[in-house]
């Protein structure tokens, strides 16, 4: 690679960065967001139950469950929420991968730019 080349490939990953830095934040927030709605609907769950409200899991009609596995069966219900939750947790740490792959190439191509200046 010459000197050109290689100032153009550190351009373009340079501006990789900021992307990458705004895909984290959305990811980041994403997050958050699931997080809490995740622990929101689980507690409103285990109220509900708590207060005898009739539920339903997976065609099976629940009604006044043990309060010591209540819980586990709140769980069951906000399934959906708890599946969200985990894919923003993954979209979060591809994008963080991601950032770390533009700087390792960034730094590979400092290397390799050095290199070529010195010879």
């Amino acid at each position: 690679m010459d000197i050109i080349t290689i100032n153009k490939s550190l351009t373009e990953n340079i501006l990789s960065l900021r992307v990458a830095r705004k895909v984290i934040d959305e990811c980041a927030q994403n997050k958050a967001h699931s997080v809490g709605e995740y622990e929101k609907v689980l507690a409103i769950t285990l109220i509900r139950l708590k207060n005898g409200e009739t539920m339903e899991l997976g065609g099976e009609e629940i009604i006044n469950p043990p309060a010591t596995i209540s819980r586990d069966i709140a769980k069951g219900i906000c399934y959906q929420e708890k599946i969200n939750m985990e894919l923003a947790e993954s979209a979060y740490k591809n994008a963080t991968i991601g950032l770390e792959t533009v700087k390792t190439t960034i730094m590979a191509l400092q290397s390799m730019l050095k290199f070529v200046d010195e010879t």
